[in-house]
């Protein structure tokens, strides 16, 4: 399944589907992210570049526009994803 990882805030990460076009999981920490296996490497990018995908196809901008991260595949705000995915 196509998965990356998303920066939606400060220290607020989130492993996003391409699939279902929202997240995997609730939100987590660099710190949580790093125990868990994710590499320095990956974390770098996405801290640079808001996603962790590649070849820019699915960008920050993709995901604040053409979610379906609510209730029903409902679009949400980033905002509301944040409050959405707090776990």
């Amino acid at each position: 399944m196509p998965r990356f990882l998303v920066k939606l805030g400060p220290d607020q990460y989130v492993v996003w589907s391409t699939i279902v076009d929202a997240p995997l999981t609730c939100l987590m920490t660099r710190e949580t992210l790093l125990e868990e296996g994710e590499s320095e490497e990956r974390l770098a990018r996405v801290d640079a570049t808001g996603t962790s995908a590649f070849n820019g196809r699915f960008g920050l901008d993709d995901i604040k526009n053409r979610n379906r991260a609510g209730e029903n595949e409902t679009h949400l705000t980033i905002e509301e994803i944040i409050k959405a995915y707090r776990g």
